[in-house]
């Protein structure tokens, strides 16, 4: 009975130790799943903070480029402006340069033409009054 006993027990131990281990493997990968879970979520977080930093500074990188870009183009257009301004001013100078010109010589000829008038009538006067 002594050894019947024993080897119950011995049984008993044995079935007890391996539902422990079975027990201690569930455990471990309960455990195991879990900190995935934690790791994946973590990973997951992080790559969307990486995401979202990532955008917000090309984003600026773009603000920056896009008014780089404008300012420019402002340059440029202000440049073309002033070129296109020199180049109106001194055709209008030219032109004004030509009017005058030809104003002058319209004087002149008017001049020209009144005195050859006073002429004429000074010495018409001159032959009436003989």
């Amino acid at each position: 009975q002594r050894e019947a006993a024993v080897l119950l027990q011995k049984h008993v131990r044995g079935f007890q130790a391996r539902l422990y281990c079975l027990r201690l493997r569930s455990a471990i990968a309960v455990q195991t799943c879990y900190r995935r879970h934690v790791a994946r979520r973590d990973y997951t977080e992080l790559k969307q903070a990486a995401i979202t930093l990532q955008s917000h500074f090309r984003g600026r990188q773009d603000r920056i480029r896009v008014s780089h870009y404008l300012a420019a183009r402002c340059i440029q257009s202000n440049v073309r402006m002033f070129q296109a301004r020199g180049a109106y001013l001194q055709i209008r100078r030219q032109i004004i340069l030509i009017q005058s010109v030809y104003r002058m010589h319209s004087a002149q000829m008017e001049r020209r033409h009144l005195h050859a008038v006073v002429v004429v009538q000074s010495m018409v006067r001159c032959v009436l009054a003989r």
